[in-house]
């Protein structure tokens, strides 16, 4: 209870009291050729208003349900049709997520989520009881917690965005390779690395995150990687 009681403390800023950090890609080039494929040609996923209208709709959703499970699943496959699931779409989906954690009210969510959140409190409450002692002292690590809250609160509803960050199982995936052309010179090829949120979200925090207690705080809110998706198939973007 104390635990709770300090981090809904932490967290009670407003959006412009809240530190800004920025997930973007960080790239190099290489020399190794794999076989990967091109990078996503432009489409209605990777337009930034689409992205936010269908990530709103998502968190709607999630405060109105009422119980995890089948049909909520479904529900949210229908809120992505027809453009479907994508990573870009799974980063607006948490950072929205923040937002109604940090802006609304308590009073104004479904029971799944106020279950999916308390369970995500406590079990942060054990894992990185340090850092929520740290950020009394420094509100800006405010920041850090809660997205570790609403990725907990993703891991009891919708554990398959996590996978689509990076969050794996052996812990953050790396990222992909993908196909770049020179612009001034249309010939010239390039390979470029792109970092998944997971890794870059870990590398920038790990100070704070201890390695392993991420995979453990996700285990311990019952995440299982690989079990396929609960409510049948996932609408996943065709790039």
């Amino acid at each position: 209870m104390e635990f709770t009681t300090s981090i809904l403390g932490c967290l009670c800023l407003t959006n412009s009291q809240l530190p800004t950090v920025s997930y973007a890609n960080n790239r190099k080039i290489i020399t190794e050729k794999p076989s990967l494929q091109q990078p996503p040609r432009a489409t209605a996923q990777n337009d930034p208003q689409t992205l936010d209208a269908m990530a709103t709709k998502i968190i709607t959703i999630l405060r109105q349900a009422e119980k995890p499970g089948f049909a909520l699943t479904e529900c949210l496959n229908d809120a992505v049709n027809p453009a479907g699931w994508s990573e870009r779409l799974a980063e607006r989906v948490l950072k929205v997520l923040e937002d109604a954690l940090s802006a609304t009210g308590r009073d104004t969510w479904g029971q799944a989520l106020k279950d999916a959140y308390d369970k995500a409190v406590i079990v942060a409450g054990e894992v990185f009881e340090k850092l929520a002692q740290e950020a009394k002292e420094h509100p800006e690590l405010a920041a850090v917690l809660l997205t570790l809250l609403a990725i907990g609160v993703m891991a009891v509803l919708m554990p398959w965005v996590l996978e689509m960050l990076g969050f794996a199982a052996e812990g953050p995936v790396a990222g992909e390779l993908t196909l770049r052309r020179h612009k001034k010179r249309k010939s010239i090829r390039s390979w470029r690395q792109i970092e998944s949120f997971a890794a870059g979200w870990q590398r920038t925090y790990s100070g704070f995150v201890p390695k392993g207690s991420l995979f453990s705080y996700l285990q311990r809110l019952g995440m299982v990687w690989g079990k396929g998706f609960p409510g049948g198939a996932l609408m996943l973007a065709k790039i």
